[in-house]
């Protein structure tokens, strides 16, 4: 699927066959436009920027507690070309100063 100028691609198994349900999950998200997001989502871009994500795990249990309790894997977030806007910097530059003192 395509997302904010980006790409999601992502499997979700459950097995549920056994005595016990497993879970593995491979989910990623790449080159999302983090700004147009955080717009989209709270009307305000205070962060720019192109994110990408990689979540792999795999857990197993008899209830949703003991799945979420027994789960591992792996996450991987990298954000390039970032940018904080609507910091005044000289202002928190002078704060720190401030304290400093």
């Amino acid at each position: 699927a395509t997302l904010y100028g980006g790409a999601y691609r992502g499997a979700l198994t459950i097995d549920a066959t056994g005595d016990t349900a497993e879970v593995t999950l491979d989910q990623a998200l790449t080159a999302v436009q983090v700004g147009d997001l955080l717009n989209a989502r709270y009307g305000r871009e205070v962060l720019a920027g192109t994110a990408s994500l990689a979540l792999t795990g795999s857990g197993s249990g008899m209830t949703t507690r003991d799945l979420l309790r027994g789960l591992s894997g792996n996450v991987d977030l990298n954000l390039a070309d970032g940018a904080y806007r609507g910091a005044d910097l000289l202002y928190e530059f002078q704060r720190a100063r401030a304290l400093f003192r």
